[in-house]
């Protein structure tokens, strides 16, 4: 749509000068009395002889309607007119939908998505350039590669929003970075988003259509579950993004069968926990029974148990470690030769004094050794180190003191990535998670430290298998899904819904890009193995975001093409004053050769008006 806009409307008031022209035209023109013989030489003038009233009648006259128009024209000009243009023919136009959880939300009937989905088809209906779309979820992907109006809008169509975030700038930056075959660079992208994890600012050159109006939503933030004797002790939070405090139902099931039923007062703004301890194994499902505006987060999952850890020990052999692994419950695997395949068959792999190599995807203790794919370099040995600090908050150190433990020699690590967890002059405990591999990382042998006669050693190699093993179980939605194959080539991913997808092991892992659903996913193989993705935490704040009207306003200038009329609204003004002085001329009586004489006194002489 084309919008007209005045730099400068003050000037508008100029626009009062047309009833005064007006109101001089229609005055009686003052003028002497003169008798004369006859009329008949006056034609010219007769207009003006009839008039006897001050206030003549208007009558219809060209010239007063081109001084109108001249007057009109300028006064417009004087207020700096700009019409900006929206995309044209031919334009290439991306639009982007944000697909994150929060689009759901139903403030805005039917929903956000419904909503956004809605607007984008009426704006590609005015498209007639070649159209990309992007669904903007945890991962951007193009829906609708350059293509016509009536393919996108198919692709429109298809698009759902998912339980997951929406990466809506990385989309934006795949948007930019799209050029048609044979075309110029994208002129136009077209953004449609609630703006609810959106808090920076609007990228220059995009639109954003924002939908949504309510903030208020109550839901569950996160569940954890901890294996306590006697069962597993499992935290509910849950979270008020509302003005008043509400009183929520909980609901906790068990495998489908509900185990506690309570009642929870969530403050306004705040948050509130909900503690239970459940016996048994399985999938556990927390849901609030609240009426708001978002339902996705009114449901989350945990797992209830732990199945033994598989344990595949490699290098020296250490009493101390194998009672330790006793204490722990872990299941240790034989195998008669160490290859990369051996190696995925456990759940967590403990290299014990290993030289150093390269490490395929999957979970690693490292004891007095390190792998050249690590982020982490070795710069010779540090002799008596002194452990200073170390990082209690951190499962792997939970309810480990390191106070007293004595090391002779540790290697002196050099990390560039992932974190420290304890250090002394150097690192001495580091772990890292990516690229498939969660490892651990102590910097010395266990010969070379007492560590195995304190009480902190069993501890610590049950957290360190706790925390490299057990956190695949929970994933939020949107991440990806990264297993160790276990030796299985291939394997079918049952996701909440029922739907069966085919995987197939690459470098012993299975792996998907991202799951968008939340609920309880089975890995169904020679071994059968659950997990759960609950919605992110972040996505209960629903609050739309709207770019600071500065901010918006330099962003469509940047999409929209301003023309400034006023140059040719100074040329109308003057080619109608031109046009009302020579038709005026064209009033003015004809000059003769011949020499007549002319009355005595004042001559008449007719008005331009």
């Amino acid at each position: 749509m084309n919008a007209v806009r005045f730099a400068a409307p003050a000037a508008l008031w100029l626009l009062l000068l047309l009833p005064l022209i007006i109101v001089l035209y229609m005055l009686r023109s003052r003028r002497e009395p003169m008798p004369v013989s006859s009329i008949l030489l006056w034609q010219r003038t007769r207009r003006d002889l009839a008039a006897q009233l001050p206030i003549r009648r208007l009558e219809r006259s060209v010239l007063l309607l081109l001084q109108l128009l001249a007057v009109a024209a300028a006064a417009l000009a004087l207020a700096q007119p700009q019409m900006r243009l929206a995309a044209g023919r031919g334009e290439a136009t991306v639009f982007v939908i944000d697909l994150s959880a929060s689009m759901q939300a139903t403030d805005v009937a039917p929903s956000r998505f419904e909503a956004a989905r809605r607007r984008a088809l009426d704006r590609m209906q005015s498209v007639r350039g070649p159209v990309m779309v992007i669904g903007a979820g945890a991962r951007p992907a193009i829906a609708a590669e350059w293509t016509n109006r009536d393919a996108a809008l198919t692709a429109l169509s298809r698009l759902q929003p998912t339980d997951g975030p929406a990466a809506v700038h990385q989309a934006i930056g795949l948007a930019l970075a799209q050029r048609p075959a044979g075309g110029p660079a994208t002129s136009r992208v077209v953004v449609f988003t609630d703006g609810s994890q959106e808090r920076t600012s609007p990228v220059a050159g995009v639109e954003y259509v924002i939908v949504g109006r309510e903030s208020r939503n109550v839901g569950i933030t996160r569940v954890h579950a901890e294996p306590v004797p006697g069962g597993t002790h499992v935290v509910v939070q849950i979270g008020n993004t509302g003005a008043q405090a509400e009183q929520v139902p909980l609901s906790i099931s068990l495998d489908g069968r509900r185990v506690v039923s309570a009642r929870v007062s969530v403050p306004a703004h705040g948050t509130a926990v909900s503690t239970a301890v459940v016996n048994g194994d399985g999938a556990i499902k927390a849901e609030v029974l609240v009426q708001d505006f978002l339902t996705a987060d009114n449901t989350a999952y945990g797992i209830a148990g732990r199945a033994r850890p598989r344990v595949l020990v490699v290098g020296e052999t250490d009493r101390a470690l194998g009672e330790a692994l006793a204490a722990a419950e872990a299941a240790r695997l034989s195998v008669p030769r160490i290859t990369p395949e051996t190696l995925t068959l456990a759940d967590v792999v403990i290299l014990n004094g290993t030289p150093p190599v390269s490490l395929p995807p999957g979970n690693y203790l490292l004891i007095g050794t390190t792998a050249p794919n690590l982020p982490v370099a070795v710069d010779g040995i540090v002799r008596n180190p002194v452990t200073l600090r170390w990082r209690r908050g951190h499962p792997v150190l939970r309810y480990v003191d390191l106070s007293s433990v004595q090391i002779a020699e540790t290697l002196n690590l050099r990390p560039a990535g992932g974190e420290v967890l304890a250090e002394g002059q150097v690192p001495l405990l580091w772990a890292y998670t990516g690229s498939g591999i969660r490892a651990v990382i102590l910097g010395f042998s266990l010969t070379n430290t007492d560590l195995a006669l304190h009480p902190a050693f069993p501890i610590l190699l049950s957290n360190a298998l706790e925390w490299l093993a057990g956190p695949a179980l929970v994933l939020e939605a949107g991440q990806p899904l990264v297993v160790t194959a276990r030796g299985e080539r291939e394997a079918r991913l049952i996701d909440p819904a029922g739907l069966a997808r085919a995987l197939v092991a690459r470098d012993g892992v299975f792996t998907v890009p991202s799951l968008d659903r939340a609920g309880l996913y089975t890995l169904q193989g020679r071994q059968r193995r659950q997990f759960v993705v609950s919605v992110p935490a972040a996505e209960s704040e629903i609050a739309p975001h709207t770019p600071p009207s500065s901010a918006t306003q330099t962003a469509r200038a940047a999409v929209d093409r301003a023309v400034s009329i006023w140059p040719l609204l100074i040329g109308a003004a003057v080619a109608l004053l031109c046009l009302e002085w020579l038709l005026w001329l064209r009033t003015l009586p004809r000059a003769t050769p011949s020499r007549r004489a002319r009355p005595s006194g004042r001559a008449l002489r007719p008005t331009s008006g």
